[in-house]
């Protein structure tokens, strides 16, 4: 056990020297080996379905040949259906069902399942914020932050405009074309970082 244990810090020392060595190399390959980990983490629900079921819950039932609808886009946690199979009508499972003896009929998940079909931008966003320090991480984040911020302030006002967008009766192509043009003319006017231009912009 003796040898073996100064085999392994024999062998820490030459990657503590290595990496002393090339300091450069180093940080770039911990910061590649910390997203590689952070990407892995979130893309989870996206390519796993026992954790997209933990995460966003049971969103269809299979009840004999038809898929069943089971949790609504704005549902979480445990649900007890007081419909049938086919027709499930999920209400909040509580202490009243529990004094019951009553089991949940379905998990609805942590998150609401409308997140699910933004998910791929969470990890976007890491992607693009994660970086060699904990200060440029947090400088990624703000103008991230900033730049989805400014996004979703347009998008408010021209559903504003248009509540059913281009179905709208007063919808006009002309003008929502030259609100497109506008918004990315002031965008890269701004001179402002890359990270809020493409959040912004994207």
């Amino acid at each position: 056990v003796g040898q073996a244990g100064n085999s392994v810090q024999d062998k820490l020392k030459v990657v503590a020297k290595f990496a002393n060595k090339n300091k450069r190399f180093a940080s770039n390959a911990t910061m590649a080996l910390s997203i590689a980990g952070y990407m892995t983490l979130f893309g989870l629900p996206v390519y796993s379905s026992n954790a997209s079921y933990v995460l966003f819950g049971e969103k269809d039932s299979v009840v004999g040949d038809t898929l069943v609808p089971m949790c609504g886009p704005n549902m979480m946690g445990p649900k007890i259906n007081i419909g049938n199979a086919t027709h499930p009508v999920l209400v909040n499972f509580n202490r009243t069902w529990v004094a019951r003896g009553e089991k949940p009929d379905a998990w609805c998940g942590f998150l609401p399942g409308s997140y699910f079909g933004m998910w791929p931008t969470v990890v976007q966003t890491a992607m693009f914020t994660l970086y060699g320090t904990t200060g440029s991480t947090m400088k990624n984040a703000w103008q991230c932050i900033c730049g989805t911020l400014f996004a979703v302030l347009n998008l408010y006002m021209l559903t504003f405009m248009w509540p059913l967008g281009a179905k709208d009766a007063h919808y006009s192509s002309p003008l929502a074309w030259l609100n497109l043009v506008v918004v990315l003319f002031l965008f890269l006017a701004s001179r402002a970082d890359v990270n809020t231009m493409m959040m912004g912009m994207c």
